[in-house]
């Protein structure tokens, strides 16, 4: 077994600081009070269990853009403790980051963790002592964006044959590397992004203070710095049924549970070709639509 931390030059600042032990930030130090946790040795052995299902260049690739590669391993991981059965299928062709093989089926999990952006749609960096809303809009737009470009590499994938027919398509989309990304409400925001819940509405007597109803508003769209609709019912839309869910997490590599995958939110899509058999990832929050209504079941720390 290899080690995940080398002594070979890194591009990435917290692959250093975690490799070293070179100075955090005052927050990054509450944080890792708060949780107790040793991050140097969690990782290596994370990467114990994953190793045998990473490319070759995962070493190499790490230290140049440590995140993405964080979440694919922590994806992986969670799922192997789990005791999900994942495939070391040959990634020399390419292909999506994980392959879950259920009796007869196929499932592959295509790992992606979006950036803030650099656009006019960025999602702005939380500035300490500032006071301000929680860009959701702009962060819903980040989401959508990446499940759009994965949707369409799905076509390359089934074009070199990696993909089949019959085999199922997750999309694992990770907001840890987006400012406020973590401040959530009671649908999260990536359900929000495929289905069109809007802002909670709550009606309330204004008398005797008596709350008389709470829904949602009807959003089908977000708009873009530019003034264009971005899609928020992409599971309304027939065109991506090729996905069969979407699993997002916030992880990063200094917030994360002790419970692996207790971070997970899985929402099927209603309208998928080859569906995901609901309970087949029994980790964090699994969501679905049944007779128009979202349903949950809460998987967390069982």
């Amino acid at each position: 077994m290899s080690s995940f931390f080398t002594f070979e030059p890194a591009e990435d600042d917290l692959y250093n600081s975690l490799r070293d032990g070179l100075t955090f930030s005052e927050d990054e130090k509450i944080i890792q009070s708060m949780f107790l946790k040793d991050d140097k040795k969690n990782i290596e052995h994370m990467w114990s269990l994953y190793e045998p299902y990473a490319d070759k260049d995962f070493l190499q690739e790490v230290r140049k853009d440590f995140h993405p590669r964080f979440w694919e391993m922590y994806l992986g991981f969670s799922l192997i403790k789990q005791g999900v059965s994942l495939d070391q299928y040959n990634k020399r062709q390419g292909g999506p980051d994980l392959l879950i093989l259920s009796g007869k089926l196929k499932v592959w999990l295509e790992a992606v963790a979006p950036t803030a952006g650099r656009s006019a749609n960025a999602v702005p960096e939380i500035e300490f002592g500032v006071v301000r809303d929680v860009p959701d809009e702009q962060i819903k737009l980040r989401y959508c964006s990446v499940i759009d470009k994965k949707y369409k590499k799905y076509y390359l994938y089934t074009e070199k044959k990696i993909i089949l027919e019959d085999d199922c398509y997750v999309i694992a989309v990770n907001g840890g590397a987006i400012p406020s990304a973590s401040k959530e409400i009671d649908i999260p925001r990536i359900v929000r992004c495929v289905l069109p819940f809007g802002n909670e509405v709550i009606e309330i007597n204004i008398d005797s203070l008596e709350v008389l109803d709470v829904h949602h508003q009807y959003q089908g769209a977000s708009y873009n710095e530019s003034g264009s609709l971005v899609s928020t019912n992409i599971f309304l839309n027939s065109k991506y049924d090729v996905i069969s869910a979407i699993l997002f997490s916030n992880v990063d590599a200094l917030n994360y549970p002790n419970y692996p995958g207790n971070d997970f939110v899985l929402i099927h899509n209603p309208l998928a070709k080859n569906p995901l058999p609901r309970g087949l990832i029994k980790l964090g929050r699994e969501y679905w639509v049944e007779n128009s209504t979202l349903k949950l079941s809460n998987w967390m720390n069982h």
